[in-house]
């Protein structure tokens, strides 16, 4: 059944791909994906391609860009849910939206971008917050290295700035991201 997302349609057969691509994670264990790109009033699948286990690079345009002008993509994750990484949403702040696919229960959700007053700042907030993420990763392995009794309210205060960040990009996601499950 063919669904609506905001002024696009994402069509029986492009849903059907969105279940190929799926069928390949499930059946390797790597990403698979592709771009959406516009075509008149349509949305046409292209640039399909091939990631790792963790990871896909999809096209930033599509390969006819001056033709066929890039709306979002999608990919498929071989474990965990449907839900968009922090890379996803840094690269779905570009477009108007992006489908993830999830082996580990066979569904498909597409997070359409919301028009809010200042689209730009959308990159920007994710881009602070990975800025924070890597200090919080690298200070994380700093007190792992020195476990030491003294250091124990230390690894409690970066466990509270950890899960402070966590409810930051959830409110991000929120912010800028509306997620329809397809199924």
């Amino acid at each position: 059944m063919s669904v609506k997302l905001n002024s696009f349609v994402l069509s029986d057969n492009i849903i059907k791909k969105m279940d190929i691509q799926l069928d390949k994670t499930r059946d390797i264990g790597i990403e698979h994906g592709f771009n959406l790109c516009k075509d008149n009033d349509n949305i046409i699948v292209k640039d399909e391609c091939t990631g790792t286990t963790c990871e896909i690079k999809i096209m930033r345009e599509c390969s006819d860009q001056e033709i066929t002008p890039k709306v979002g993509d999608y990919h498929t994750h071989p474990r965990g849910t449907p839900e968009m990484s922090i890379m996803d949403m840094k690269r779905a702040c570009l477009f108007d939206f992006k489908c993830i696919g999830a082996t580990t229960d066979n569904s498909i959700k597409c997070f359409i971008r919301k028009k809010v007053k200042y689209p730009e700042k959308c990159s920007k907030e994710i881009d602070a917050f990975i800025k924070k993420r890597d200090i919080l990763a690298r200070d994380a392995e700093i007190l792992r290295t020195n476990m030491f009794k003294e250091n124990e309210i230390k690894v409690r205060q970066h466990n509270e700035k950890v899960i402070d960040s966590i409810r930051k990009i959830a409110i991000i996601k929120d912010k800028y991201f509306e997620g329809i499950t397809i199924r």
